[in-house]
Order: structure tokens, then sequence, then C-alpha cells
């Protein structure tokens, strides 16, 4: 798969709310914005790698 440049691969923890959410970036806690705000529990799962740009 390629990547394209600017991307950052996290590990997702936790969502407190619809719009940010708590994930791991080389093993340091990190809170970011989470442009979807539908529910999305199919796949935001605690230990998903998920891309940050």
């Amino acid at each position: 798969m390629k990547i394209a440049s600017g991307l950052v691969s996290a590990e997702f923890v936790s969502r407190p709310n619809r719009f940010v959410a708590q994930v791991l970036i080389n093993g340091q806690p990190e809170t970011v914005h989470v442009k979807n705000t539908g529910r999305c529990r199919e796949i935001l799962q605690p230990g998903t790698r998920v891309w940050l740009g």
C-alpha cells in the first residue's frame, strides 16, 4: 500500500466524544480531531491502526 507523505500512523485508544479521539503516536498519548462525527464503532476499536493527516 502506498501512503501519501505527511500522514502519521497511530494506534486508536478511545473516543471520549464525537469530535476527539485519544491515540498513541510512537507510544505517546495524543488528543486528535475526528473529522467524521458518525459513530464509527465498527472500525474505531482500541488497538486499531489509524492514519492521521
